[in-house]
């Protein structure tokens, strides 16, 4: 199954991909037009009130209905979690100098899902932790922005910085090898923890290339390291994504 996550939405590139047979899963975005039948639906009258109360319905999208046969999902999320949105919303209208959109506002009491993956290929509760794992891309590139320090830089020559930037760059890609050839494959690993660890190896992987070492038992050494730990800790309320996959997804998925 290709199924594509997006951010961004262009109605006739979705309604390409979907006639290549491909599929698409996204969050829906406000003031886009949606129809059931031939009534142009109310959104915010047809959605759930009580906290966890979640919605299905097949849809068309657009003004001239440029997607069909599309699955609109929605949950309504806690006070908690509505308000936290809420003050993003805010805070990034704040910081771009404009309007707070109050469409925004009342649309953060819910999560909201368009898809054109059938129900017989992905449930409700599937498609809300595909939806999730969007993130870890994200976690991902913030890892090697944040940790990496890949946009910060102490020269101000425009040649000293791009070879740190190269440099940095270098060490992410022999760090993502090393993550590769330790815990890639379990996927309860925090990618942040085992930077870290990793980092705290670089002597090893030195000492190695300065040929006190052979470069195979130093590679062996960094990898047990982060086999030793830097597990996500199983929680009861509030699962990790990785938790959150295992169970909603079935084996071929995960």
């Amino acid at each position: 199954m290709d199924c594509r996550a997006f951010s961004y939405w262009t109605l006739k590139w979705l309604r390409s991909l979907s006639q290549q047979g491909v599929f698409f899963l996204m969050r829906y975005k406000a003031g886009i037009v949606l129809w059931v039948g031939n009534e142009r639906l109310d959104l915010l009258a047809v959605l759930p009130k009580v906290t966890g109360e979640r919605l299905e319905l097949l849809v068309e999208v657009g003004a001239s209905k440029l997607l069909t046969g599309v699955r609109l999902l929605a949950e309504r999320v806690p006070k908690e979690v509505a308000e936290s949105r809420q003050e993003r919303i805010r805070q990034y209208a704040s910081d771009h100098g404009k309007p707070v959109n109050e469409a925004l506002l009342q649309l953060a009491n819910w999560t909201i899902v368009v898809t054109n993956v059938p129900t017989w290929m992905l449930t409700f509760e599937q498609a809300l932790a595909l939806l999730r794992a969007r993130w870890q891309i994200e976690l991902l590139f913030k890892l090697w922005k944040q940790h990496g320090l890949l946009d910060d830089w102490n020269a101000t020559s425009p040649w000293r910085i791009l070879c740190e930037v190269y440099a940095k760059l270098l060490a992410m890609v022999v760090q993502h090898w090393f993550v590769l050839l330790s815990c890639w494959d379990d996927p309860h690993h925090s990618l942040s923890s085992v930077a870290e660890v990793l980092r705290e190896q670089v002597p090893t992987l030195v000492h190695a290339l300065a040929g006190h070492m052979p470069l195979g038992r130093a590679i062996r050494l960094i990898t047990l390291s982060v086999r030793g730990g830097c597990s996500i800790p199983k929680r009861s309320t509030r699962l990790s994504t990785s938790y959150r996959l295992l169970y909603a997804l079935d084996p071929g998925l995960t």
